[in-house]
């Protein structure tokens, strides 16, 4: 979990252009009918899904604890991601490292 998130960061610190075009099809994609609405559903399930099964390899392996329920965490770790990049693009922070994104990701790594 922690090596995906510094991937995330280490592409956000090289490019931020990806991640601003992500979230505005993402808030573009909240129309009622709108396709992308049902990619986006789709592609985060996806992302929660690939969470929760890394967590639970982590479990199998002893590096992460048993009592975790992946599929809660992995939602926590998603719905984090989102905020935090949404937080970073609203407050203009390209070209500078997340203070943010590392607090989330120490937590994520807890």
């Amino acid at each position: 979990v922690r090596a995906v998130l510094d991937a995330i960061q280490s592409r956000i610190d090289r490019n931020s252009r990806g991640l601003r075009v992500l979230y505005a099809l993402m808030f573009e994609g909240l129309g009622d009918e709108s396709m992308l609405r049902e990619r986006f559903r789709a592609f985060n399930a996806s992302v929660r899904d690939d969470f929760a099964q890394r967590i639970t390899a982590g479990q199998d392996d002893g590096s992460i604890t048993p009592t975790v329920d992946p599929a809660e965490e992995a939602a926590f770790i998603v719905a984090g991601m989102r905020g935090v990049g949404y937080q970073w693009l609203s407050d203009d922070l390209s070209g500078e490292q997340s203070d943010d994104l590392q607090a989330f990701i120490r937590w994520s790594s807890r």
